[in-house]
């Protein structure tokens, strides 16, 4: 062994090899099966190959060639592109610290490179502390790995895939991203349970569904139910197994359903944007012109549900033609803007009707200076408009990157904001609006009427014999009869009620 030599958990090689060697292994690790590159697992001559190709087609994983990481990183998005390039660099600085390092004759086990730390030569059985690096995916970079020295003078050895082995797990807080999970599954399950029942009143009564306001209010509600189904079942069966089964996921498996699934959960999401959209433009509208209410809704329809599916088709031929592997989680750089341009143009444009209807009622204000409180009221009402509108979306369009310290806290936020919207919405417009519940106080006299008998008769009977507060034998002689006649007086429910008969 010579001091040329650098050291990874496969073995010795020389430098200029062991470069382009763990360049490709980076790869692999980072991006597993989903990436359209492999190593060809030649140690004497190292390259990444085509996956989707039938043809070869080899790229050199050179780090310092500026066409090779410019082949490679076309393939990925800018992040995962930087995280490749990070884990790359920190092995070649591992390979310099392994050339630089004094030889010693004492028994340790040897400095190497592990995939994606640098090891320091260890005492035998003892274990070596290696910082975290930020490069690895649901990584935490303040936390430590530990890779363990056998008394031997050999690195400990996993039984299973017969490799040297660290355990990274430290790193990889995954209980934190279960409690996102389990935040998800919450949140959009307390939107069913509040939307549900609000859809069903809205559908049931005719003097509801007859106003084209509370139409509008279904079809929205509608999309935050089929939102929140297709939420609860991908975060159950497609990212909570991502969590559980690491190394042979749904996700990487990329079938039919995972890919239809996560069409139809953006298509929902998207829907959510028109439709709110459309109640932001039906209420602008109405106040401008008062006097031309629409004869139907077909647009807002075609909008609202019509609308929504063209750019989820056109992502659905981007992802089948330049990314067609992972469900499509994979971020895909500039291709994603086919979907965030429509859903940031319909926040923009509600977060305008807003400002008009703001200036709407600060105007009558002004000019109705004598009578401020029902437009106080009215601009209190305003402020509502906001979760109806989605103005709260337009804080966590940003997405930092992964490795970002503040990442898991965007999640967190961003995913009770998305999931309790359809919650918020129904409490301020259905199980909070004075007309709703005048409505079913109505639609429930109207039962009581149809249905009184039965109960009407025993209310009566019991009433009459435990309130009755006289019955008087009088004689008249009035006509032709002068025989005797009974007055019963009864007191039902507050009203007193005579009876006379013979």
């Amino acid at each position: 062994m010579t001091t040329s030599l650098c050291r990874d958990t496969f073995g010795y090689l020389n430098s200029s090899l062991f470069q382009l060697w763990t360049c490709s292994m980076c790869y692999s690790y980072l991006f597993h099966k989903s990436a359209h590159l492999r190593p060809n697992f030649d140690k004497r001559n190292p390259k990444l190959l085509h996956n989707l190709t039938t043809d070869i087609q080899e790229v050199l994983p050179d780090i310092h060639d500026d066409r090779s990481v410019s082949e490679i990183c076309s393939f990925l998005d800018k992040t995962n592109c930087e995280r490749w390039k990070d884990c790359c660099s920190a092995a070649v600085s591992c390979c310099e610290r392994q050339l630089n390092a004094f030889p010693t004759t004492d028994l340790k086990c040897p400095m190497t490179w592990d995939g994606f730390g640098c090891v320091d030569s260890t005492d035998p059985g003892t274990n070596s502390i290696i910082e975290c690096p930020d490069f690895i995916e649901y990584g935490f970079s303040s936390g430590y790995a530990r890779k363990s020295c056998t008394e031997n003078g050999t690195w400990w050895v996993d039984s299973k895939s017969n490799r040297e082995w660290t355990d990274y797990t430290p790193c990889l807080n995954l209980k934190i991203y279960k409690s996102l999970v389990y935040v998800g599954i919450a949140c959009s399950s307390a939107s069913l349970v509040l939307l549900v029942p609000a859809c069903v009143v809205f559908l049931s009564l005719r003097q509801l569904r007859s106003q084209h306001r509370i139409r509008l209010h279904t079809c929205l509600f509608l999309s935050f139910i089929m939102t929140c189904i297709v939420t609860i079942l991908w975060d159950l069966l497609i990212y909570n197994d991502r969590l559980d089964n690491p190394a042979s996921t749904r996700m990487h498996q990329n079938t039919i359903f995972c890919r239809v699934l996560y069409a139809v959960h953006r298509y929902c999401s998207t829907c959510n944007y028109f439709w709110m959209f459309c109640e932001g433009f039906y209420l602008h509208r109405l106040l401008i012109q008062a006097f031309r209410v629409p004869k139907n809704l077909t647009w807002y329809y075609i909008t609202g549900w019509g609308g929504s599916l063209i750019p989820i088709l056109v992502y659905v031929i981007v992802r089948l033609t330049t990314a067609d592997y992972d469900c499509w989680v994979k971020n895909i750089g500039i291709y994603e803007w086919i979907l965030y341009i429509p859903n940031l143009i319909c926040i923009l444009l509600n977060l305008m009707f807003l400002c008009s209807i703001l200036r709407i009622m600060l105007t009558r204000l002004q000019s109705h200076p004598n009578e401020p409180s029902n437009y106080r009221r009215g601009l209190k009402a305003t402020f509502l408009l906001v979760p109806l509108f989605g103005i709260q979306l337009f804080f966590i369009t940003y997405r930092p990157p992964a490795e970002k310290a503040n990442r898991l806290l965007y999640e967190i936020v961003s995913k009770v904001i998305i999931d309790s919207q359809g919650s918020l919405v129904s409490l301020i417009f259905f199980y909070m609006n004075g007309e709703v519940h005048t409505a079913l106080k109505y639609q429930f006299r109207i039962i009581h009427l149809q249905f009184p008998y039965k109960t009407k008769k025993s209310i009566s009977r019991n009433q009459s014999a435990t309130q009755m507060s006289s019955i008087r034998l009088t004689s008249q002689r009035n006509g032709c009869y002068d025989g005797p006649k009974f007055e019963k007086t009864v007191h039902i429910n507050g009203d007193v009620k005579e009876y006379a008969f013979s």
